[in-house]
């Protein structure tokens, strides 16, 4: 098991904790899977409503403060919505498998400039993503709701600008 975590490190993502199973589901069929709903309360106590989402490309991003290949890709990701936001992209972070209190989560996220809603998952909302064992795991959806890419590991800004171009068209 040792070396499999290692592998993982590597390749620039995180296991979390053992006995998740992915529980994926489409919406209409495999490959049109439709972007489940992200309601709740963000770790700075500000409502997030999933409704704000609608019309927009939307990128939803799995991490935990604990995981070194997430804490590399956070700046990438604010950069990218920074530069996107006001065209229609949205980006949400789920924090994941994360014993930090939302105060903690909150003051990390402050630490790396985030400007996007930071959420903590609960075990349904992993369910309904279909998450897996590896963190970070992004999705990016288009404005119709539809899942258009998945990412186990971390992202690369240039790669991630080039995909999110293609969708604000």
């Amino acid at each position: 098991m040792k070396w499999f975590v290692g592998l993982l490190v590597l390749l620039g993502a995180c296991t979390r904790e053992p006995g998740r199973s992915p529980q994926a589901e489409a919406c209409h069929a495999p490959e049109d899977r439709c972007r489940p709903p992200v309601a709740g309360h963000g770790v700075d106590g500000k409502p997030v409503a999933d409704d704000a989402f609608q019309g927009k490309v939307v990128l939803v991003n799995f991490w935990a403060t604990w995981c070194a290949p997430c804490i590399k890709e956070l700046p990438a990701l604010q950069k990218v919505y920074a530069r996107n936001k006001d065209r229609g992209f949205q980006v949400v972070g789920l924090v994941s498998a994360d014993e930090a209190s939302d105060e903690e989560i909150r003051l990390f996220a402050n630490r790396f400039g985030v400007s996007y809603p930071v959420v903590r998952a609960s075990e349904q909302l992993e369910s309904s993503f279909g998450l897996g064992g590896v963190l970070p795991t992004t999705f990016l959806y288009d404005r119709t709701g539809r899942l258009r890419r998945h990412w186990d590991g971390a992202i690369r800004e240039e790669a991630l600008e080039d995909e999110i171009r293609v969708l604000l068209q």
